[in-house]
C-alpha cells in the first residue's frame, strides 16, 4: 500500500489498510480492497509465476462481495 487507507478483505476477515500495508494473497483466495475514504488509493501489486494480467483470473468486481 503507498496512499490512501482502504478497507482490506479476505477470507479471514476485514481490516483497515495503511501505507506501508502488505496484503499477502494465496493463490486462488477472494480478497477486495475497497476505498471508503476520500483520499485515492494506491497500491503495488504482483502476480509471482503470472504471464499477464488476466492470467491469473484477476477481474474487478463493481459492488461489494457478499461476506466469505
Amino acid at each position: 500500500m503507498v496512499a490512501g487507507e482502504p478497507v482490506l478483505g479476505d477470507a479471514r476477515g476485514e481490516r483497515k489498510g495503511r501505507p506501508g500495508t502488505v496484503q499477502f494473497v494465496p493463490p486462488g483466495e477472494i480478497h477486495w480492497r475497497w476505498n471508503t475514504g476520500d483520499t485515492t488509493v494506491e497500491v503495488v501489486g504482483g502476480y509471482l509465476g503470472a504471464s499477464s494480467f488476466e492470467n491469473p483470473g484477476y477481474r474487478p468486481l463493481g459492488e461489494r462481495p457478499p461476506d466469505v
